[in-house]
């Protein structure tokens, strides 16, 4: 997924995000409190994916290194990294 499409789905999350608390609270306290929460909702998006991503990065790279028959990568951390990649956990 682009930075582009992960802009837009956060803005259309943070639209959805407004309408739905100008409807339970009054607007003046809305106002305060959603900006809080949409950055930190915001924060809290981007380091989750820039987090997948190191996992993908660094699973690729051994992967890579264990092709090319690097002593110090073995099968076990490659498979590993490959999995916890995939589920971003």
């Amino acid at each position: 997924m682009s930075i582009q499409s992960m802009s837009s789905v956060l803005n259309q999350i943070q639209l959805q995000a407004r309408q739905a608390s100008s409807l339970n609270t009054p607007k003046a306290l809305s106002i305060n409190n959603e900006s809080e929460k949409s950055s930190s909702f915001a924060d809290l998006l981007l380091n989750s994916v820039n987090s997948i991503n190191q996992m993908q990065n660094t699973a690729k790279t051994q992967a890579q290194d264990y092709m090319t028959g690097a002593a110090d990568v073995s099968l076990n951390d490659v498979m590993v990294s490959t999995q916890k990649s995939s589920f971003g956990a």
